[in-house]
């Protein structure tokens, strides 16, 4: 029944409206009914037709409401509140939509963006590690070469390349002031052929022998003017060129 009410209450609204326009126009043709001018006549015509038009509007009105009192528009009223439903979900989910797909694109976005600082924050942090390593590698380097022997400088300029030192278990290879990091101070001169690879470290009292041939390793020890005496033997294999 509310349907119903809403609805005759809406019509009555509008055939009040109508009627209050009629009665305009109706006392604008008592003004110019004694004219005999063009314009008056013409607005008086035009007045004419605006109140017959809506007369026939109001007489549409009165027999819609009619028809509402009697029921004969229940269907159409269902018909149309099927309709609005329809509409209303449609727009509901519309915008459920919409705002699911901006929310789901915020989210994307925030993750793009939370990986890229991710990203950046482990590479800052990854180059910071490394510049600390090099950093403590260069000193220890200053450090060890800052402090290689007077007489052993002499010695490796004497030496063949295949033979050397390891200074303070941590040697760099030694040829004037380039150095490259293979872990010995090699001599500078011509490496004998078809000589091992002999490389000395000195530990206090006792001097160690590394000798490197293409099938075995060596470890000597020579403690004070003693012979040298062989402590490791290892075999192996040969490297095929």
């Amino acid at each position: 029944m509310e349907h119903r009410r809403h609805f005759i209450h809406e019509l009555n609204i509008k055939i009040k409206q109508l009627n209050h326009y009629n009665k305009k126009d109706v006392e604008k043709i008592e003004r110019f009914s004694a004219a005999t001018d063009d314009f008056c006549i013409k607005h008086i015509k035009n007045a004419e037709r605006c109140i017959r038009e809506r007369d026939e509007e109001i007489i549409d009105c009165t027999n819609r409401i009619k028809m509402c009192r009697e029921g004969k528009l229940d269907d159409t009223f269902k018909a149309e509140s099927n309709k609005n439903k329809q509409e209303a979900e449609q727009h509901r989910k519309e915008k459920s939509d919409k705002y699911r797909l901006l929310a789901e694109d915020k989210k994307q976005k925030t993750e793009e963006l939370h990986a890229y600082y991710k990203k950046q924050r482990d590479e800052d942090r990854q180059f910071r590690a490394v510049k600390k390593e090099v950093d403590r590698a260069y000193r220890y380097y200053i450090n060890v070469t800052g402090s290689i022997p007077e007489h052993l400088l002499k010695k490796l300029k004497d030496m063949p390349n295949n033979k050397g030192y390891i200074y303070r278990g941590r040697g760099y290879t030694f040829r004037g002031e380039e150095v490259t990091g293979d872990n010995f101070l090699y001599g500078q001169k011509p490496a004998e052929k078809n000589k091992p690879i002999t490389m000395f470290e000195k530990n206090r009292n006792i001097l160690y022998i590394h000798e490197w041939g293409d099938t075995y390793y060596k470890l000597f020890e020579k403690v004070g003017k003693n012979r040298k005496e062989l402590v490791r033997h290892d075999q192996r294999k040969k490297k095929i060129m």
